[in-house]
């Protein structure tokens, strides 16, 4: 599996490809961290094409992210749950042992403790 170094700085790739500015997510980093800012890259990234309501601005979402974040209000693991419900989306058995379990390997630093319901997933 990848490690979290490996999956932030394909993050930070992306989000450059999605017109996230650096800012954007330079403040996302300082205030959630790096795993926890690049799960919201994913997220918004697999939302771009959303079936209702696809994302047009990449950066807005991650400052509303970010906003929400500070204020307790961001449940990144619904969305994650969102996402491996979603009838178009090919997760596989795989991709969601995968990501549970690279979450728990990588969550030593304490930043994202609302990850601990991702054992649905699995």
């Amino acid at each position: 599996y990848p490690t979290e170094l490996n999956f932030t700085f394909a993050a930070l790739d992306q989000a450059h490809a999605l017109g996230i500015t650096k800012w954007a997510y330079t403040h996302a980093t300082q205030q959630m961290g790096d795993l926890a800012t690049a799960l919201c890259v994913l997220i918004i990234d697999r939302n771009i094409h959303h079936p209702v309501t696809p994302i047009k601005s990449p950066g807005g979402v991650l400052r509303a992210m970010t906003a929400r974040h500070v204020q307790g209000s961001l449940y990144i693991e619904r969305s994650l749950n969102s996402l491996a419900k979603r009838p178009n989306l090919l997760w596989t058995e795989q991709s969601r042992k995968g990501i549970s379990q690279f979450i728990y390997a990588n969550n030593r630093s304490g930043q994202i403790d609302q990850m601990q319901t991702l054992r649905r997933i699995t």
